[in-house]
């Protein structure tokens, strides 16, 4: 078995072998979509957890309609509230979470 991955499947692949372009367009091809909001969700609530924060629904509800759908922008804004929360001995609430949002980098999040 093997696993290929790429921006495009594998048959659209500029291959000169004729034998492989026959095997990679006979491949099984699969597109990954963006997460959606269930997905992002769940992985806010487990970065929040992973660093023992609690976070109300609130908050996630607000994260998911501001941020960019990654899992790397999720990482980002959790680190980020942490921090501020810490630095404001605060509890994290959409306030808060607009708060960071505004400071952070234009366009690294939304």
């Amino acid at each position: 078995h093997i696993l290929l991955t790429g921006k495009n499947p594998p048959a659209r692949w500029p291959v000169e072998l004729p034998d492989l372009a026959s095997r990679l367009g006979a491949a099984a091809a699969v597109a990954i979509g963006a997460p959606d909001d269930a997905l992002i969700g769940g992985i806010l609530v487990k970065l929040f957890a992973d660093r023992q924060l609690r976070v109300a629904p609130s908050v996630i509800t607000y994260l998911l309609s501001h941020i960019e759908r990654s899992f790397a922008a999720a990482r980002r804004i959790v680190a980020a509230l942490d921090e501020a929360a810490l630095a404001k001995r605060r509890n994290i609430t959409p306030p808060l979470a607009r708060e960071v949002l505004d400071k952070m980098e234009p366009g690294s999040e939304d």
